[in-house]
């Protein structure tokens, strides 16, 4: 039998080689292999599929007073009714923001910033967020409030026995509730607080000079009054007094107005005695005027003016005696604010399938909202009342329909979703995902496994995975799972599926689980297979494979040739491929496993070429001795190995018999083609190349 590997050096290897060929034109390309990586995908989508984002909506206020208080309150509403969490960034430091209701409230103080800059309260219901715009707030000084002014000249006489009145006019230019005042009052007159209006009759008892009277008027910060007056009630003989009718007023004020808007209201009285009629008012708005000859009351409110007018009074007097209506107040609102329509609409439809977009809507002055759409799809119908585009397009529609816009109106003003296109195309043919994943790893030793995934429409595939264990990586780009376990992690790892999704469609393998487990050792696979095959002619690769703790092997393949047979027990692939098999088979992978962990040679693929008449015969001495020069016993075969590179030899013919010293290699291209010759012992040692020979194939 050989001792040792015999042939170690080429030097020493005692025999001729000598090669021969045989013309013909040779068709088809010459033998290659390439290691691929399967193609790459786009990273996966960062919205949540299924799930439609929340809504958030509301201006807030963009002007804060020092030393008043600042509020604003977001309206958000989730269409999965998701609960919700609100954030908010640049928070002015002078003010509280609750993540439960996205209320942000305080009051500035004199020392805060003029300007707070790119605030914005977001809502999240825990996997998409939503924004309002970002938005600034100027803080300015609290204005400085403006007295009131009063006027209008008392009479500073009156007869015993005959009726005296007086009304002063008042006017605050903010706009607040005056209360009235006297100082020194007669005590014979009354005094009005809401009108300033003093009036009553003497008589002959209070006959003499009451000094130094002071009408007054305050806004509740500032006060103005008439000069100090003095009255006198003189005496006489009590004159005839006619009975006086007091006049008589009628009305209802308007008790609404909107800033921008033109107001006007104006009573109706009559004096039974046909007396001449003056009217007069009580807290007359600042952006009002007021009539006094015909008691009409109008105005425009402008920006700024928006707010509750109180406690206004108009009276009408026929000299003698006065009448007022009720008390009333005018709510001056903000002008009509739009509504705000959201909502992300699907563009793409397939046909049978049902379609359904509905968009969010909310109006902050709570009118009553109706939905219109333009471009509309013939094959949809649209609800006006929820704005609900929906419907199933039929194979005739497969196509593009554009310019789809879909409108809310509060009946005054509309807002519209931008334009959008929804195209219908033909079913989408899920993905396709295979591959048998190893189910055991060890500490310290790599695991790795990539699927075979395909789609027939030629979408672009992302790959995920569940249950991934902690010590593993894993690849959106190829589904490649891999990594390297370490001690601490023996154990079990159940649950790990690996999908494949077109953007449309996932499709997923099997769960599996990997167990890692400390004592098992991996196997080993080597081997170069055979890159290529004739049609008509037999192909065979085996690879050697090992076990250090001694374990049954089992093989397998993916990428198996259809035209080839797969022997599990010992690996090898083999087969002989027909003329309709001419074409490059890729991704051939041969693993080897112990039942715990699974070793793989790289990823090959095998040409098949058309049958070819060029051929090489190659001839050489077989040897005699062995390197230390005793003779050889248990010389088995040899096995001629050749490619187009010198030193390079990417394919090999077996001779299974030691006396045969000479071998034709057919199916070669035109090119220049290197040659060498290994010995192979009974117990499967092989010697070292021998001399390389060349042979060139016009």
């Amino acid at each position: 039998m050989l001792k040792k590997p015999f042939w170690t050096r080429v030097a020493l290897l005692t025999f001729s080689l000598f090669v021969a060929g045989c013309g013909g034109g040779a068709s088809g390309s010459g033998p290659g292999s390439s290691l691929e990586g399967l193609p790459g995908s786009p990273p996966p989508s960062s919205t949540s599929p299924g799930n439609n984002a929340p809504q958030i909506s509301g201006t807030p206020p963009t002007v804060a007073r020092v030393g008043q208080v600042y509020e604003f309150s977001p309206s958000a509403s989730d269409p999965d009714a998701d609960a919700l969490s609100f954030r908010i960034t640049n928070q002015p430091e002078w003010a509280a923001f609750d993540p439960a209701t996205g209320r942000l409230t305080g009051t500035p103080p004199g020392s805060a910033k003029p300007l707070y800059s790119g605030i914005q309260i977001t809502v999240t219901d825990s996997k998409t967020t939503s924004s309002l715009p970002a938005f600034d707030l100027t803080v300015v000084a609290t204005p400085t409030n403006t007295a009131p002014t009063l006027s209008g000249v008392p009479n500073t006489s009156v007869v015993a026995g005959n009726a005296y009145e007086f009304v002063p006019q008042a006017v605050d230019p903010d706009a607040q509730a005056l209360v009235f005042s006297i100082s020194n009052k007669p005590q014979w007159a009354q005094f009005d607080t809401a009108t300033g209006r003093l009036w009553g009759t003497p008589t002959l008892a209070d006959v003499g000079v009451v000094r130094a009277i002071v009408i007054a008027v305050s806004d509740g910060a500032a006060q103005a009054a008439l000069p100090a007056f003095d009255l006198a009630v003189t005496g006489g003989t009590p004159p005839v007094v006619a009975i006086n009718n007091p006049p008589r007023i009628s009305g209802v004020p308007v008790t609404g107005a909107v800033v921008g808007q033109g107001y006007s209201f104006q009573p109706t009285a009559s004096d039974p005695d046909g007396q001449a009629l003056t009217f007069s008012i009580a807290n007359k708005p600042a952006w009002a005027s007021f009539n006094a000859a015909t008691g009409q009351l109008i105005g425009t409110p402008g920006t700024g003016q928006a707010g509750t007018y109180s406690g206004i009074t108009i009276a009408v007097s026929d000299g003698a005696a006065i009448a007022s209506l009720p008390a009333f107040t005018i709510t001056v609102s903000a002008a009509n604010r739009a509504p705000v329509i959201s909502g992300t609409p699907a563009t793409t439809a397939v046909p049978a399938q049902a379609y359904s977009f509905r968009p969010t809507a909310q109006d902050a002055d709570g009118d009553p909202l109706t939905y219109s759409i333009q471009g509309k799809p013939s094959w949809a119908s649209f609800s006006t009342a929820n704005g609900t585009l929906s419907g199933t397009p039929a194979t005739a529609d497969v196509g593009t329909f554009r310019n789809i816009v879909i409108s809310v109106s509060d009946g005054k003003v509309s807002v519209s979703l931008p334009a959008f296109t929804i195209t219908v195309s033909a079913a989408n043919r899920a993905p396709v995902i295979s591959g048998t994943p190893a189910t055991t790893a060890a500490p310290a030793q790599a695991y790795s496994f990539t699927p075979t995934a395909q789609d027939a429409d030629g979408d672009a595939l992302t790959y995920s995975i569940q249950g991934r264990p902690s010590w593993a990586s894993f690849s959106t780009a190829n589904g490649t799972l891999s990594g390297t376990p370490a001690t601490a992690d023996v154990g079990t790892f159940p649950n790990v599926v690996i999908s494949v999704s077109d953007g449309k469609v996932t499709a997923s393998l099997p769960a599996f689980t990997i167990t890692v487990s400390a004592t098992n050792r991996a196997p080993v696979i080597s081997g170069t297979p055979v890159t290529t095959a004739v049609a008509g002619r037999a192909y065979s690769f085996r690879p050697t494979a090992q076990d250090a703790d001694g374990d049954t092997l089992v093989y397998s393949i993916q990428g198996r040739p259809s035209w080839a047979t797969f022997d599990t027990t010992n690996g090898t692939l083999y087969g002989t491929p027909a003329a309709a098999n001419v074409g490059t088979f890729p991704g051939v992978v041969i693993s080897v496993s112990d039942g715990k962990v699974t070793a793989s040679l790289p990823a090959f693929t095998i040409t098949v070429s058309a049958a070819t008449s060029s051929s090489v015969t190659v001839r050489w001495v077989a040897p005699t001795t062995n390197v230390d020069g005793t003779p050889i016993s248990g010389l088995q075969g040899y096995r001629v190995h050749y490619g187009t590179t010198s030193g390079q030899y990417g394919q090999s013919v077996p001779v299974g018999s030691a006396a045969i010293t000479s071998a034709v290699i057919e199916g070669l291209s035109p090119a220049t083609w290197y040659f060498a010759v290994k010995a192979i012992s009974s117990s499967g040692v092989e010697s070292e190349y021998s001399r390389e020979a060349s042979k060139t194939l016009q």
